[in-house]
């Protein structure tokens, strides 16, 4: 979104590309700080049981990492791209559950097992934001807080879940899932925040927009 204020105030050369799940050599995988995916094969390689919420069935997108440069070597010098935002993915989405049994398929070793959601998915501090008045890149923010990394998650699935019932309609991206500090999904028209408490403080998204005109939430949502 900055990209773009500063290309149109300042003319800046700016380009910004969302990336979906990126993986190859040299991946981070001590930890699920960056991303699920190297968590997960690391889990498969040392025959460890994953553990996926739900049925499995959300679905993820992947970039190999080396489609990833090219793209941003593109993006970088092409003039037509300025002032832009792309999303970059891989030509189709996988379930969790088919993304793991390849894994398992291919290391050999491993488990895995469907885990239930955590009981309480019900956000804290609900707060939308009109922004059609303010912003081109998207026409509202739903903000909203859980408790720790386990309820963020099951948030951001249970709006998933119940947007693909209830609208059929699919996520254009998903950004921070793993570390569930702060979970974006972008649905284009409309992007929901999930922060945890210590993160919604710091970024603190109502006061950057607080330009914006705010939207009444139901209080039972």
């Amino acid at each position: 979104m900055y990209h773009r204020i500063y290309h149109d105030a300042h003319s800046m050369n700016t380009v910004s590309l969302r990336l979906v799940n990126t993986y190859g050599p040299r991946q981070l995988v001590r930890h699920a700080k960056q991303g699920f995916t190297g968590w997960f094969v690391k889990k498969a390689i040392d025959g460890e049981e994953i553990q996926i919420y739900g049925d499995g069935q959300q679905l993820r997108g992947f970039n190999f990492v080396d489609d990833v440069s090219v793209a941003l070597m593109t993006a970088g010098i092409r003039e037509n791209t300025f002032g832009q935002a792309f999303n970059l993915g891989g030509q189709e989405p996988f379930t969790l559950e088919c993304f793991v049994k390849l894994l398992l398929k291919i290391t050999g070793r491993g488990t895995y097992r469907k885990i239930p959601f955590p009981e309480d998915k019900k956000a804290i501090d609900i707060v939308g934001l009109d922004l059609r008045d303010i912003a081109s890149f998207t026409e509202f923010f739903v903000i909203a807080t859980g408790n720790n990394q386990r309820q963020v998650q099951a948030i951001a699935d249970e709006i998933n879940e119940q947007l693909k019932k209830q609208l059929q309609t699919r996520p254009v991206r998903i950004e921070g899932y793993s570390s569930a500090e702060w979970v974006l999904l972008d649905y284009g028209d409309f992007v929901f925040h999930i922060f945890n408490g210590e993160a919604r403080e710091f970024y603190d998204l109502a006061r950057l927009w607080r330009d914006a005109r705010k939207v009444d939430i139901p209080s039972d949502l």
